[in-house]
């Protein structure tokens, strides 16, 4: 991941002699696969989690689908697989330079 944490480095504007710096890229590399190694352990600094299994899906995000797909840029996303080029969010013009989405049909709703 060396390569990817000085790519996305340069994209946000690090400047090069910090993309390059060993030290610091490997610093980031190491507390990206810390954090991702306990992500529960991490929640107020990451905001992410475990990878849900259906069952915990159901169990503590019932209706997160059917919120957002009432959302109909959050539908699109969802549709398009997540793709960061149907991110709404992002700035258009991060978003045209990234790979078309690739949609998928509806989900069936809960």
């Amino acid at each position: 991941p060396r390569r990817e944490v000085q790519a996305i480095g340069k994209a946000i504007g690090i400047c090069d002699e910090a993309a390059a710096n060993p030290a610091l890229v490997d610093f980031v590399v190491q507390m990206g696969k810390q954090l991702k190694s306990r992500p529960d352990q991490d929640i107020g600094i990451t905001r992410m989690h475990n990878v849900h299994t259906d069952k915990m899906r159901e169990s503590k995000c019932p209706h997160i689908e059917e919120y957002m797909r009432s959302d109909a840029a959050c539908r699109a996303w969802m549709d398009a697989i997540a793709s960061p080029a149907a991110n709404s969010l992002l700035p258009a013009d991060l978003r045209k330079g990234l790979a078309p989405a690739v949609t998928s049909p509806p989900l069936e709703p809960l």
